[in-house]
């Protein structure tokens, strides 16, 4: 009876530890096209997988090939070698599978076999062992590191600070860092520190940020940051910006009070080096908005400082009545388009991927650099626990793991080879007016568009953009901003006078062609740009060719684009630039990269 009980037990724990795999690994290889290439030299590849933690690994389970490596804790000689803060200091990993799902996920990709990659899970719970795990795999010479994560602080969004000062050890040495864009999309608002006499921050016209918060009980996270010396987690600062929550009824009920200060040997109560604010609220259902304010206690602000504000609910988007999108539980009404990259995603020696979901962070970084560089089209993975993931991390994995194949067809890729790639799936998806738009890659626009494109690049930061072509011969320019925006941008604020553009309807179509002697009725100039305006549900119904001499193939037509439906467009608004989506490269074209 004795040995039953204890047979009963051992069955029981193995049940309740068994491993979770990724159960559809075949399914996304297939997908990306990785099947085709050979992978004889696969266990020389080297992949780091830098995470908070790797809960519910099991070595010699089958979630990964048995040669993977555990490190949680770090060897004294190389913390003392590299003066990597105190010996005797441990932190231990974080209760999370995230980092096992990521390491999962890129094995599979890259063909999910026993004989590689050479895995290495790193903890790096923790600066410091963040530090001891970028040195670590430098230290063994890895090929690809993987890091799914960010920090909303610890920069002023241009890819610098002390963070990115870590990854670029890494990046010197070779190793090609895959970052994960974050799912940031629609969630940080970031603009320049404009305060009045008392301290309070202006936005525009304006003080007060708006959330929205749909459901009860509904926990999020907000975050406060702002410029300041980063060039490590001690320098400090004397600049010191508080951030207030107030409910519907106008109190306050939530706030962070830190005390910035500069560098000293011990903080004191409330005190911090870091130029960040942080809340954290269970919001409740209401028919008004909750408002944020921030205000300057001390520093000398300039026009040059900017703040980001991100709120990060902790609840899964929610569909609300009969929209077709999913919304945050808590949703920031005031976010504001792009500049959503955080660190080390900003990082101009990183290769940056997200996915074409609208919560994926969007650049261009506050430098001008276009971010991410790479986009995934599809990044769900499920596993045997019957848990399904996506997003941007899992994208970054995916990436990683056709990476790892990639490299051990060709050991000498590097990040530029990987950029100089044509990525244009060039998809023939069908617009709302049933017009088919053929996509082009943006080099074969008319070379009479290339001041236009030049100037819409420079105003832009560089920005992603799509270029498509319908059967008419006329050519659409896909922009990461409103094609409004854009007008201002590039033309200025519209004339008075000029009748069509008075009252700008949301369904209103924008071209832009070369400014000449033609004066179109429907358009106006600045520099050597003349900007028009098509409002089927205004006064003026036409095209702007309809009005001029010109044929319309020397117009530009102007759309929004936000992400890829199956190869669709169901509308202007639909649709992300397809020069960044990701098309695994034949081996006939990485022998040519």
């Amino acid at each position: 009876m004795k040995k039953l009980s204890w047979i009963f037990l051992t069955v029981v724990g193995l049940q309740a530890f068994s491993a979770v795999k990724l159960v559809d690994g075949d399914k996304m290889r297939s997908f990306y096209g990785v099947n085709s290439h050979a992978l004889d030299r696969l266990s020389q590849v080297k992949v780091a997988i830098i995470d908070n933690g790797f809960t519910g690994y099991q070595a010699g389970s089958g979630q990964l090939p048995a040669s993977a490596v555990l490190v949680e804790t770090y060897d004294a000689e190389l913390v003392k070698k590299y003066n990597l803060g105190n010996p005797a200091y441990n932190e231990k990993m974080a209760q999370t599978e995230h980092g096992l799902q990521m390491a999962e996920i890129a094995w599979a990709l890259s063909g999910g076999r026993e004989e590689g990659p050479q895995f290495y899970l790193l903890n790096a719970n923790g600066i410091t062992n963040f530090r001891r795990a970028v040195r670590f795999a430098i230290e063994n010479r890895v090929d690809i590191i993987l890091y799914s994560q960010n920090r909303e602080c610890c920069g002023n969004f241009d890819g610098g600070g002390f963070i990115n000062q870590i990854v670029n050890e890494a990046t010197a040495a070779g190793i090609l860092w895959v970052n994960a864009a974050g799912n940031y999309g629609g969630r940080v608002f970031n603009s320049n520190v404009v305060m009045d006499e008392e301290g309070l921050v202006y936005f525009g016209n304006r003080s007060r940020l708006r959330l929205k918060s749909h459901i009860d009980e509904n926990p999020a996270q907000i975050i406060l940051n702002y410029t300041a010396p980063w060039d490590s987690e001690t320098q400090g600062t004397d600049k010191d910006l508080d951030l207030f929550l107030y409910d519907p009824e106008g109190n306050v009920v939530a706030k962070s009070e830190l005390k910035q200060v500069p560098e000293k040997e011990k903080l004191g109560s409330n005190e911090t080096f870091l130029a960040r604010e942080r809340i954290n609220y269970k919001f409740a259902k209401k028919d008004d908005y909750y408002t944020l304010e921030v205000r300057a206690k001390a520093g000398a602000f300039t026009g040059n400082d900017r703040l980001r504000i991100v709120v990060l609910p902790q609840r899964e988007p929610i569909r609300l009545g009969d929209k077709a999108k999913p919304v945050d539980t808590v949703e920031f009404v005031d976010a504001t388009p792009g500049y959503e990259l955080m660190v080390p995603a900003d990082n101009p020696s990183v290769i940056t991927v997200g996915d074409i979901n609208s919560y994926s962070a969007t650049g261009p970084t506050i430098d001008g650099r276009e971010k991410p560089e790479f986009l995934m089209e599809r990044s769900e993975a499920s596993f045997s626990n019957g848990s399904i993931s996506s997003g941007t991390s899992n994208a970054a994995a995916i990436f990683s793991g056709i990476l790892a194949v990639l490299k051990s067809n060709r050991p000498g890729l590097t990040r530029p080879d990987l950029l100089g790639f044509i990525k244009n799936k060039a998809r023939v998806p069908v617009g709302p007016s049933k017009e088919k738009l053929k996509v082009v890659p943006t080099s074969d626009l008319p070379e009479n568009f290339s001041k236009i494109i030049g100037a819409l690049e420079r105003e832009l930061g560089g920005a992603p953009a799509m270029a498509g072509q319908y059967p008419s011969g006329r050519f659409a320019y896909g922009l990461p901003i409103s094609p409004l925006d854009t007008f201002k941008l590039l033309c200025g604020e519209i004339p008075a006078g000029h009748a069509a553009f008075q009252e700008v309807k949301a369904d209103a179509e924008f071209y832009v062609t070369n400014l000449s002697r033609y004066q179109d009725p429907v358009c106006y100039g600045r520099g050597e740009v003349l900007c028009c305006i098509r409002n089927p549900n205004g006064n003026t119904p036409h095209y702007p060719w309809d009005y001029s001499a010109r044929d319309e193939r020397y117009y530009l037509h102007l759309k929004k684009i936000r992400k890829v439906n199956g190869g669709v467009m169901d509308g202007a608004y639909n649709e992300i630039p397809a020069n960044c989506v990701w098309r695994t490269p034949t081996p006939q074209e990485l022998r040519r990269l």
